[in-house]
This record gives structure tokens, C-alpha cells and sequence, in this order.
């Protein structure tokens, strides 16, 4: 049998993708948009968000505008 570690780090990871027309205003509307509603559907479970748009951590694999890596920490869960 294989062993495959469990991970928790507390955080999750979203990539989302749009038309590869979208502008960057359009860009950062959207996101604003995403973090706000995450936030209030779940303020108990979400400590903080930040999304990247357009750039990837690697030079080497690079990311249009349209699209974002959203990061959320999560708070600790014996507080849901």
C-alpha cells in the first residue's frame, strides 16, 4: 500500500479563469467581488483572502489577467 501524508495546513487555494478578453479592471472588480462574498457567507471559518491575478509565483508559467489564484487562511477550526 502507498502512504500519502495528510496535509492541513490550514489554508485552501482557488484558481479561477475568465475570457482571456477580460480587462484588469474587470479582473479586480470580479476578485473584490469573490472575496467580499466568501467573507460574509463564512466569517466564522475565514481569517483572510488575497488573490493573485495575472502572475504566477514562476516567471516560467506565466498567467493571463483573467486568470487568479485565490488564497484563503482559514481560522483556527475549534472556533466554526
Amino acid at each position: 500500500s502507498e502512504f500519502i501524508p495528510e496535509l492541513d495546513e490550514g489554508a485552501m487555494a482557488i484558481q479561477i479563469g475568465y475570457p482571456p478578453s477580460m480587462s484588469l479592471e474587470k479582473a479586480v472588480e470580479r476578485s473584490t467581488v469573490l472575496e467580499k462574498r466568501l467573507m460574509e457567507s463564512f466569517p466564522s471559518e475565514i481569517d483572510r483572502i488575497v488573490t493573485r491575478i495575472g502572475r504566477a509565483e514562476l516567471a516560467t508559467d506565466p498567467m493571463l489577467v483573467s486568470q487568479h489564484d485565490t488564497l484563503i487562511s482559514l481560522k483556527p477550526e475549534r472556533g466554526w
